[in-house]
């Protein structure tokens, strides 16, 4: 027998209707009449009586009302205690971010964490490849992770949106012009382009236009990307998160049209909402979110 039908006939007594109980349990009130209908099947009694002033319990009702509400009691501190055991059971958090996030966020996000949580072991993994990142939170390496947004790969896990990143162009001291940077100035220019799947927020910026960089693909981080730019051997696109902490002598610009990265949160849907990443969540929000 299903208890949750249980609670809700209590509802119903309680209410005195089934229209009432209905909006309070979130159901349809031919639904909640189906319900205690099947109820009254399984159980082979008639439980409710029905007038135009509303519902009663019947006499086979009245006597089992004790022992409903004792059923129920005992099915929500059932449903307390095996919470209780996740929670307890998930005493460490792994949390994995891209190298932006895990340098400039992580820090202050996980102090003020364990400062509510003092209890809870955390682990940061940082990771270069966003795929990387959004792999270890689908196969439980991570419980979750700050990633930059993409179409191509978020689909099947809860994003939960953070931050607005800007992309800005990365010119070496010896540039000339003003900003915003529009996509002509890098054609046919030497473009450094970074690891770890940050192409997915540049190439948009060049997408319909008739700029033609000369991408340069290689394996260099961001701060190795920036100096490079430094030695004037090529420009690139980065973002203001990136270079927060990055000192190379480079020039630094809006994009003409502007262009954004999102940064958020990942985790697997049945996690959201459990307690170490909900309160992860908002201590994270409250820190640097939109």
């Amino acid at each position: 027998m299903d208890v949750k039908k249980i609670t809700a006939l209590l509802t119903v007594i309680r209410d005195g209707s089934l229209s009432a109980a209905a909006d309070e349990l979130g159901y349809s009130q031919p639904g909640l009449t189906n319900m205690m209908n099947s109820l009254e099947d399984e159980l082979e009694l008639k439980l409710l009586l029905r007038s135009k002033s509303g519902v009663r319990l019947s006499e086979d009702g009245q006597a089992l009302l004790d022992k409903m509400m004792e059923l129920h009691r005992v099915n929500e501190e059932f449903i307390e205690s095996v919470s209780k055991l996740r929670e307890r059971g998930r005493s460490t958090l792994h949390i994995g971010a891209i190298a932006s996030a895990a340098r400039n966020w992580m820090p202050e996000i996980v102090a003020e964490y364990k400062r509510m949580r003092p209890g809870l072991d955390i682990f940061v993994t940082r990771y270069e490849n966003l795929t990387e990142s959004y792999d270890a939170v689908r196969h439980g390496e991570t419980d979750c992770a700050f990633v930059s947004y993409s179409d191509g790969i978020t689909s099947d896990l809860e994003y939960i949106p953070l931050y607005d990143d800007e992309m800005i162009a990365i010119m070496p001291e010896s540039y000339e012009g003003e900003g915003p940077v529009s996509p002509l100035i890098f054609d046919r220019k030497d473009f450094l382009m970074p690891i770890g799947g940050l192409d997915i927020s540049i190439l948009p910026f060049f997408e319909g236009g008739s700029s033609v960089p000369e991408f340069r693909r290689s394996n260099l981080d961001d701060q190795t990307i920036a100096s490079m730019v430094a030695h004037g051997l090529g420009y690139s696109i980065l973002s203001r998160l990136i270079m927060q902490g990055i000192n190379e002598p480079v020039k630094m610009f809006s994009l003409s049209p502007p262009s954004f990265r999102q940064i958020g949160i990942i985790c697997k849907a049945d996690r959201k909402g459990d307690g170490s990443i909900s309160e992860l969540i908002k201590t994270a929000r409250s820190l640097v979110g939109l």
